[in-house]
Parts: C-alpha cells; structure tokens; sequence
C-alpha cells in the first residue's frame, strides 16, 4: 500500500519522517505531496507539488466543476492505481474530503502541524470558525454564514491515528502516538544565539497595523535591553505569499534606533532544527515554533500579551491559547 504524506512545513516533514521510520516504511511506498511552495530535503522519497487553486471558493459555476475534476485527476495520479494511505494536518479544509473519499483510500492519519494539535478535538471548533471567518468587508461575511452551515472539522473522527512529536499533542484523542523528530542542523546555525519567529497575524486579520507595528517596535526595545546586539529572524511563510506588510516590517527591523543588527534568515531554514539543537533563544508571538523550541531546552519568550493589550481582536483570538503551549513561553 501507498503512503502519502501531504507536507507544507518543516514540521509536518519532520513529523512524516518520524512516522515513516517508527512505521518502517519502505522509500518506495511513500510519496509527499508538497504544498505552500514547500521543497523537501533531497532524501531519496519521491514528491509531487500540489496545485494551489482556490478549489471551491469561486462564485463561477463553471469554474468550480473544473477545479473539482482537476483536483479529482491529481489525487487518481496520486494513488496510481494503487491502495493508499493518507497521512494529512487535519481535516478542515474542503478539499481534504476529495482526498479520504476517493475509492482507493484505505484510511487516513493525522499529523501534527503546530499549534492546532495542542486544542482538544471540542476546543478547537470555535478557533477554526473564528480564524476561517476573520476576513473584513464581504468575503468575510459570506465566511461568517459558510462556517456557520458546514462548521470546519479538524478532526474527522474516522482518522486511523494522530501522530505528534511531543506529550502534550493531541490532547484527549483516544488513538495518539508520539515520534521523534530529528533534522540535519540548518548551516552557520551555530552563530544564531537569538532568533525572532513571526506569524501572519496581519496577514490574517487578527490583529491590526497599528498594533502590530508598535508592539514589533516594543519587542525591538526589550532586545536592546536584553543585550541582544544581533539579532536573527524569520518571516512566517504566508508572509511570502501576501507581502502587503512584509516591506514595513523589514524597513522598521532595518532602520531600528537601538542599536540591534536584524538578520533575515531564508525562507528554507528549519526553525524546528535550530530548537531541537537547544543553543538559541526564541521570541515569539504565538508560533507553533516555541513549542519545538521550549522541548528541546531553548529560553522562549512570548510578546502575545503585550500586542493583546493592545488590539481586542487579537486578544479574543490569543484567549485560547491552551496550556501546554502557554506553559512553555515566559510572557513579556
């Protein structure tokens, strides 16, 4: 039987690779399915892009059938003719439910992908339909009633296994393993002393400009008053894709009044790797990052109640945050 891994993050590679090797799965039984741009390690295992569409979110008739027989064909030419196996992040996205419905699929596994496996299966519905709906003016709207008559499902209930890499993921899931992960030390990571994570907050409307900007001018000062005199950071990776504010951040890192040197690290460096190794400290908004980081003995330390006290929506948003997670940061 095939084994397909859909992949978008180092961390959902890193996880797969911990399921392939407790599984004992041959090379020529796994196939990554590599979404978001993500390139994995050249490794010997066969991968395959997937087509980023917007699937069913066209309001063209016409349209939607084409995306629905495309996406129809590319999970046929997945499987080749074959039983397979998914192994996917969740079960929340539409296009989730043409890959574990298709004729050969014998099942599907879950893997974690950051912070959402840190949620209870009750407790991560009103995250996921806040989050999906979030949007302004009309789009956001029409998400608003979308969530409301088909709720997004994290966790379909049928997943054969959740596959985490600490203790703590996949909290009351009645059929849980946990993995280790390992990845090769991403080069000149031995000078990174401090690293800034940022996540899309702006980018999917949690929190607004004007807070954003003045608590990232905040964490600059308590850098300044840390000692941290370099200081290495890496843009999340929707940040890429929408850059309508990733010019003003780069500009205010850049041309800081406190004497602290900001270093961007490329889109391709493996966080997860660097806090495996336990040698860095971590700032953080709410990254799934700090997690990895924290378990492998790192000094986390979170702005997210600072940008909180500043912008409402991105408090209703933080509120949730579980607790394994929160336990792992020291907030600022």
């Amino acid at each position: 039987m095939k084994h397909v891994f859909f992949v978008h993050s180092h961390i959902t590679y890193l996880v797969s690779r911990g399921v392939i090797r407790e599984r004992g799965l041959a090379p020529a039984d796994v196939l990554f399915v590599c979404a978001r741009g993500y390139p994995p390690p050249a490794d010997g295992y066969q991968w395959v892009d997937f087509p980023e569409r917007r699937w069913v979110l066209t309001w063209r008739l016409g349209q939607w059938f084409a995306q629905k027989r495309e996406l129809a064909q590319f999970i046929d030419r997945v499987a080749g003719g074959r039983d397979f196996a998914w192994y996917l992040p969740h079960t929340a996205v539409s296009y989730f439910r043409a890959f574990i419905g298709h004729p050969l699929c014998r099942g599907f596994h879950l893997i974690e992908e950051g912070m959402g496996a840190y949620f209870t299966a009750e407790a991560i519905g009103p995250v996921l339909r806040q989050l999906v709906s979030s949007r302004p003016g009309w789009r956001g709207w029409v998400l608003r009633l979308w969530v409301r008559l088909r709720p997004p499902v994290f966790a379909d209930p049928r997943y054969l296994t959740a596959w985490g890499c600490t203790d703590d993921a996949f909290p009351g899931y009645p059929r849980r393993r946990k993995v280790e992960i390992a990845g090769v030390l991403p080069a000149a990571a031995e000078s990174i002393e401090t690293v800034v994570v940022f996540d899309g907050a702006l980018e999917t409307h949690i929190a607004t400009p004007e807070a954003f900007f003045r608590c990232v001018q905040d964490l600059v000062e308590q850098l300044s008053r840390d000692g941290r005199s370099t200081v290495f950071y890496k843009l999340h990776p929707v940040q890429y894709r929408d850059t309508r504010y990733t010019p003003r951040l780069r500009q205010l890192l850049d041309a800081n009044t406190h004497g602290v040197r900001f270093v961007e690290l490329a889109p391709d460096f493996c966080l997860e790797a660097l806090a495996a190794a336990g040698q860095a400290c971590f700032y953080v908004f709410l990254s799934s990052v700090a997690i990895y980081a924290a378990e492998g003995g790192c000094r986390v330390y979170s702005m997210s109640d600072r940008l909180a006290a500043l912008d409402p929506t991105y408090r209703a948003a933080a509120k949730d945050l579980p607790e394994p997670v929160r336990k792992r940061m020291v907030f600022l």
